[in-house]
């Protein structure tokens, strides 16, 4: 090896390191953020899919969560919420998981999602 020559080196970098550790956090937020969607409108349309069968065979929609099966806590971290007006008109909605001041509302005449921003 000539004097002026440096050794080779091995491994990587501290800023490689760096690199590619924020690239897989990256990746991992995004594909929780993913994962969290799915979870939040699988259980928004096991809510909405209860409240149709209740107005089936009721007649009307439900007054509350509880009347079909379901606990609002439970429901809170995806910030879903279900309510009836006076009119007996429901409403129900979460907010989107991966997107924010995004929320998703359901039409339960269409029998469609839709967001609302």
């Amino acid at each position: 090896m000539s004097q002026g020559a440096s050794p080779s080196r091995r491994g990587l970098s501290l800023r490689t390191a760096l690199v590619l550790a924020g690239a897989v956090g990256l990746l991992g937020y995004c594909a929780k953020g993913e994962f969290d969607e799915r979870q939040a409108r699988r259980d928004a349309e096991a809510v909405a899919a209860a409240a149709l069968g209740y107005k089936d065979r009721n007649g009307r929609f439900p007054a509350s969560l509880a009347e079909i099966g379901f606990n609002r806590d439970d429901l809170r971290r995806w910030y879903l919420s279900y309510e009836l007006d006076k009119d007996g008109t429901a409403r129900l909605f979460y907010s989107a998981q991966n997107r924010w001041l995004v929320a998703w509302h359901y039409d339960f005449a269409s029998k469609k999602w839709r967001p609302a921003d």
